[in-house]
């Protein structure tokens, strides 16, 4: 999770369309992360993942003069700077950007912050759409490979290590602590499934 994380916060930090970065965690690892891309962190005190998001969109809307904010879940290793720029060319109000099978939400901007109800419980991409529209919001929907995969499963996990830029602190944690070649060994017998006798 941190070496993903890692991944999110690089891509993040890099950006030239931001104004600013903020880790989401009450867990100290996320306040030693924030430091080390020095970030700001805030402790949220929310139950669930919509709760954080909204707590901390309050915060920085609060503290400074933004005008919106770009929900980015940290474990999608793959993104780069170059994703964040493409969901942020053209919004307006609302830009959704759902993961490869159109189930769950990886990314979300938002403009006003808190400008309608998130939901964020793994099936959230068409709910937020229908929630944004009734709150009166113009809404896109971006579509970006490498926002497609979140890692949630084993075979998410599978995708990410034959993906994963050697250099990427994920690709480097995968293959230094052999789980690469183990999820290598179950892409095999995942794709032996089904197959015909010899």
């Amino acid at each position: 999770m941190l070496a993903m994380a890692r991944d999110v916060l690089g891509a993040l930090a890099a950006s030239d369309v931001l104004g600013g970065v903020v880790v989401v965690s009450r867990d100290k690892a996320g306040a030693r992360l924030a430091a080390e891309f020095g970030v700001e962190v805030f402790a949220d005190a929310a139950t669930d993942l919509a709760g954080a998001v909204a707590e901390a969109s309050d915060h920085v809307r609060t503290r400074s003069a933004v005008s919106g904010t770009l929900f980015v879940p940290g474990d999608v290793p793959l993104i780069g700077s170059q994703d964040i720029a493409a969901i942020l060319d053209g919004h307006r109000q609302v830009t959704v950007v759902p993961d490869a099978s159109d189930i769950g939400t990886n990314a979300l901007a938002c403009s006003p912050p808190n400008a309608f109800d998130y939901l964020f419980d793994g099936k959230s991409f068409k709910p937020h759409l229908a929630a944004a529209a009734r709150a009166g919001l113009e809404t896109r929907v971006v579509r970006r490979p490498a926002f497609g995969i979140d890692v949630d499963t084993v075979a998410e996990l599978a995708a990410v290590a034959t993906q994963a830029t050697a250099s990427s602190h994920t690709g480097i944690f995968l293959r230094t602590s052999g789980i690469a070649e183990r999820l290598c060994g179950f892409n095999r017998e995942t794709a032996s499934v089904g197959r015909e006798p010899g």
